[in-house]
């Protein structure tokens, strides 16, 4: 635990307090690979970031954004403190000064969950078993369960020459997205087709000005009936993915998420790919062997609510 005896400070950050919060990161966030970078991930975006200090140590660290919802939540979008250091009260006080911030900014509730495009997980990782306990001794109520799935990439079936001939019969292509194309994408994903989201227009942005991201479209008769999308965030993770209703029955939503896990192992090198926010779990299971890997819950509280 920090020294009682001196004062712990809490602050904007600042430029300089990036590298102490990016180690930060890779120390603490024990199950995430790829934790150094999530404070250059999220800052893509404009974010509110606090930091707790003790003298020039940096003990703690908090990421927050506001939706762009009609009436805005604040998001908490990574919390992290330095394991010597906890019991101390820094969480919450990183939590209160972002909470006074969101209360300024007119939002309804604070919320911990994936605020698009640029976010790290859809809510809490279960097995961060302390983060739980923690926001629920808040108030926080839980309120969606999501999960995401791992695939191995040299195990799983991910053929697809067989099933796009037939879809080709009927006048379906799968191809990969190109600069182009980004115009009827986003047109069709912002038409909220086969359960695509809003925010998803922007996500399918981010992928396509990311050379190291990839993009799958499928059309029929040239009009867009469906996509999938990797590396939004971080190149290993899957999605989103949409396919218009009317084709689902055709298979074609397995063969575009083929399609994008065989691109990623091939033109990636990777070994394992994990499908974000999952769904649906069954058919995943069985037509890729995936496997769930991880769990989250989300959290929210009303901000007039006191803890």
């Amino acid at each position: 635990m920090a020294d009682s005896t001196r004062q712990i400070t809490v602050r904007a950050a600042s430029d300089a307090d990036l590298p102490q919060i990016s180690a930060l990161c890779e120390r603490e966030l024990h199950l995430d690979r790829t934790a150094a970078g999530y404070p250059a991930l999220l800052m893509r975006r404009p974010r509110s970031v606090v930091v707790a200090t003790c003298g020039e140590a940096l003990l703690g660290a908090a990421f927050g954004s506001v939706t762009r919802s009609p009436v805005p939540d604040g998001v908490i979008d990574l919390l992290a403190v330095d394991g010597s250091a906890r019991r101390a009260g820094i969480a919450r006080r990183l939590v209160a000064h972002l909470e006074a911030e969101f209360l300024g900014r007119g939002c309804a509730a604070i919320t911990v969950q994936g605020n698009s495009p640029c976010y790290l997980w859809p809510g809490v990782d279960l097995r961060y078993t302390p983060a739980i306990g923690f926001f629920e001794a808040l108030g926080f109520s839980r309120r969606h369960c999501f999960v995401n799935m791992d695939v191995d990439l040299f195990e799983a079936p991910l053929d697809t020459a067989e099933d796009e001939k037939r879809l080709a019969d009927s006048g379906i292509r799968v191809q990969r997205a190109r600069p182009e194309d980004k115009a009827a994408l986003q047109a069709w994903v912002g038409s909220g087709v086969g359960g695509a989201e809003e925010a998803w227009v922007e996500e399918i942005e981010v992928t396509l000005d990311n050379p190291e991201a990839g993009c799958l479209v499928a059309t029929h008769r040239e009009e867009v009936i469906g996509f999938v999308a990797y590396g939004l965030n971080q190149l290993h993770i899957v999605g989103p993915l949409a396919v218009d209703p009317a084709h689902r029955r055709a298979g074609l939503g397995t063969v575009l998420m083929k399609r994008c896990l065989a691109e990623q192992r091939d033109r990636l090198g990777l070994r394992t790919a994990e499908i974000g926010w999952a769904g649906p779990v069954g058919l995943f299971s069985k037509t890729l062997t995936a496997t769930i890997n991880r769990a989250f819950w989300q959290y929210t509280r009303p901000l007039a609510a006191t803890p």
